[in-house]
C-alpha cells in the first residue's frame, strides 16, 4: 500500500520535532513542580492546587500540540497569563510569604517564553521572560535575591534557544533551496541534451538551407533562427528564481554568463573567463540583445563558412564581452557607411544599447579579416 503521509518540508519537520520536545518538557516540568510542592506540603496554603493546574494545562497543551492546534495565539497567551499569575500568587500560596523560597511554579513558567519565541520570534519570548522575571523579582526585591539571577537567566535562555532554532531554520531553508536548484538544473541539462540532439539541429539546418527557397525561405530561416536563440537561452539559463522572487522586476539581479553561453552552437564558440556575473535583469536583457545582433550579422553577412568566438571577461567594475569572427570583414569606408546608415543594426541595436547602459562598444575590421567587437558594460 503506498505511503499516503504528506512529504513535509525539512523546516516543518524541525519545528514539529522541536514543539514535540517542548510539549513533553512542559509535562515533565509540571510533574517536577508538583513533586517539589509535595515535599513542602505543610508550607502550602492550598495544597495540591497549583500542581493540579499546571499538570492539567500541560496535558491539554500536549493533546493540542499532537493535533497541531496548540501553537495558536489564544493558547500561548493563555499559557503565559496562567504562568505569570501563578508566579505572582506564589507569596500568597506559600505560608510565610514565600520569602527566599522557590516559587510555587518552580521552573514550569520557562515553557511559555520558549514557546512564544519559537512561534512568533525571539523578541516576544524575551519580552515574556522579562515580565516573568520582573514579577518574580518584585516578590523578593533585593540584590541578593535568587529571583534576580533567575529572571536574567530566563531571558538569556530564551534568547539562546530562539537564536539557535532560528539559525537551524535558516540553514535548513538554504539547504532545501540548494537541493531544489540542483534538481531543477539537472532536469534542465537532461532536457537540453534531448532537445540539442533533435530540435536545435533541425532549426539550425532550416536556418542554413531555407534561404535557397527564395523570399519565403528567407523568412522561414529568420523564424528558425529566432526560435533557436530563444530555445538555447531557455535551456542553458542557469538562473533559478527563489520562491516569492519577482522575476519580472528589471532590478532583480541575474547571472549573465548563462545568457551568453546560450549562444553557443556549431558556428559560435563561447568562452567564460569569469564565474557568475550579476547584472540587473533589464541591463542583462539589453546586453544579450546586443550580442544577439552581432552574431546575427555574422550569420547574414560574414559568409556561409564564417564562425564566431565570444569571450566573457570580468574586471573590477566592468563586464567585457568580446566577439570576433573569421568572415569577409569590411573596409573602413564600408564600416563608416554601415554605421551612418544603421545598416546591419550597428548604430541602434549594438552601439545604442551599450551606450544606454552607460558602457562603450568598439569595433575593428579589415577586409578578409572579419570583425571584432568589444562591448564594455559597467557592473
Amino acid at each position: 500500500m503506498p505511503n499516503s503521509e504528506p512529504q513535509w518540508s525539512s523546516e516543518y519537520r524541525l519545528l514539529r520535532s522541536t514543539y514535540n520536545t517542548l510539549s513533553w518538557l512542559r509535562v515533565a516540568l509540571a510533574l517536577h513542580a508538583a513533586l517539589v510542592n509535595a515535599l513542602r506540603w505543610d508550607a502550602l496554603v492550598v495544597p495540591g492546587l497549583a500542581g493540579a493546574v499546571m499538570i492539567s494545562w500541560s496535558l491539554i497543551m500536549h493533546w493540542m500540540d499532537s493535533r497541531g492546534r496548540g501553537r495558536t495565539v489564544p493558547m500561548l497567551v493563555t499559557e503565559f497569563l496562567l504562568g505569570i499569575t501563578l508566579l505572582g500568587l506564589s507569596p500568597v500560596l506559600l505560608s510565610g510569604g514565600g520569602e527566599q523560597l522557590m516559587p510555587i511554579t518552580v521552573f514550569w513558567p520557562v515553557i511559555s517564553p520558549l514557546a512564544l519565541a519559537l512561534t512568533f520570534g525571539v523578541r516576544y519570548g524575551i519580552l515574556a521572560g522579562a515580565l516573568m522575571g520582573m514579577v518574580q523579582f518584585l516578590e523578593q526585591p533585593t540584590r541578593q535575591s535568587p529571583a534576580l539571577s533567575a529572571g536574567i537567566g530566563l531571558v538569556l535562555l530564551v534568547w539562546g534557544v530562539g537564536r539557535l532554532v532560528g539559525q537551524l531554520r535558516a540553514t535548513i531553508a538554504q539547504r532545501d533551496a540548494t537541493l531544489a536548484r540542483a534538481a531543477v538544473l539537472a532536469e534542465r541539462d537532461r532536457m537540453a541534451r534531448i532537445v540539442h540532439d533533435g530540435a536545435l539541429q533541425v532549426l539550425s539546418l532550416v536556418e542554413r538551407e531555407a534561404p535557397e527557397l527564395g523570399p519565403r525561405g528567407a523568412r522561414l530561416a529568420r523564424l528558425a533562427l529566432n526560435q533557436e536563440v530563444q530555445l538555447r537561452a531557455a535551456l542553458q539559463d542557469r538562473s533559478v528564481p527563489q520562491a516569492g522572487e519577482e522575476v519580472v522586476n528589471e532590478s532583480t539581479e541575474v547571472d549573465v554568463t548563462p545568457m551568453m553561453g546560450a549562444h553557443g552552437s556549431d558556428r559560435v564558440t563561447v568562452s567564460m573567463m569569469a564565474g557568475q556575473v550579476f547584472l540587473p535583469r533589464g541591463k542583462a536583457i539589453e546586453l544579450e540583445a546586443a550580442v544577439q545582433q552581432v552574431l546575427l550579422n555574422v550569420r547574414r553577412h560574414a559568409g556561409e563558412e564564417a564562425k564566431a568566438w565570444v569571450l566573457v571577461e570580468e574586471t573590477d567594475d566592468e563586464l567585457v564581452v568580446s566577439i570576433r569572427d573569421n568572415g569577409v570583414g569590411m573596409s573602413r569606408d564600408e564600416l563608416a557607411t554601415a554605421m551612418n546608415s544603421n545598416r546591419m543594426g550597428m548604430r541602434a541595436s549594438i552601439l545604442g544599447r551599450i551606450e544606454t547602459l552607460g558602457g562603450k562598444a568598439t569595433v575593428k575590421t579589415q577586409p578578409s579579416r572579419g570583425l571584432e567587437w568589444e562591448l564594455r558594460v559597467p557592473k
